[in-house]
């Protein structure tokens, strides 16, 4: 099964109801794999077959200096947060990262992002929460 077959709905409701099915008999080995940084989070089954899935989902992230004061940061209007850096390429322009999926204002050309206090905040806020989510599971099985 395709799950990006699946359709799509906002509450995520019918792609979940889709991952439950596919693991129905009852899916082993879970693994739970973090992005430090960013909202991205996967939890890994080894089906009864053999075959592997991964289900998706998204942990709230926020830059603290970033997203503080951000007019779509409360409840509802901001569900991704932060998931980390997207290049774009500008329209007959230069290529352009961005750190936010609903601010486009703040994305800026490649030059002037690996120069700038947004990659810097980027960087420090993954180093920081890679020792903080190694030292929060520290022990765990890191296997599977």
């Amino acid at each position: 099964m395709n799950l990006y077959d699946v359709p799509r709905k906002s509450d995520g409701h019918v792609r979940f109801a889709a991952y439950c099915r596919a693991a129905a008999p009852g899916p082993s080995s879970r693994r739970r794999v973090l992005t430090a940084g960013a909202s991205d989070q996967r939890i890994r089954y080894r089906l009864p077959d053999g075959r592997t899935l991964f289900a998706k989902s998204i942990r709230p992230v926020r830059l603290p200096d970033i997203c503080a004061g951000c007019r779509f940061d409360h409840e509802g209007d901001c569900q991704e947060g932060f998931y980390g850096v997207r290049m774009y390429r500008a329209r007959n322009g230069p290529f352009m990262v961005g750190v936010c999926i609903q601010r486009m204002d703040l994305c800026l050309t490649l030059g002037e992002f690996v120069m700038s206090k947004r990659c810097a905040e980027v960087r420090d806020f993954r180093e920081e929460e890679a020792a903080r989510l190694v030292a929060l599971y520290e022990g765990a099985q890191t296997s599977a």
